[in-house]
């Protein structure tokens, strides 16, 4: 990348607290249709090799411990997207 000489050596002005990085706010789901979570379950016991990928989504909602119960109850091989990892350890067995 080539950077003009007065690019460089110009000054500007910058406002860091406007610039301070915000997560949005939680999203909560109005409600729960419990066939799609009976189905989920059952698709999820009845897989001959499941494999959960974990993603960025996990660690938007704070939700890590929450999934890290869920896997340990399951038994279940679990991969990170790379904006995922994070989310849950990697040192996990």
């Amino acid at each position: 990348m080539d950077i003009t000489k007065d690019a460089q050596q110009a000054s500007a002005e910058f406002d860091w607290d406007k610039c301070t990085p915000k997560l949005p706010p939680k999203r909560r789901r109005a409600s729960y249709d419990k066939a799609e979570f009976d189905r989920a379950i059952e698709l999820l016991n009845s897989s001959k090799r499941p494999l959960i990928l974990a993603g960025h989504g996990i660690m938007i909602s704070g939700a890590m411990k929450a999934f890290a119960d869920f896997v340990h109850a399951g038994h279940f091989p679990v991969a990170m997207t790379l904006l995922g990892i994070g989310a849950f350890p990697a040192n996990d067995p």
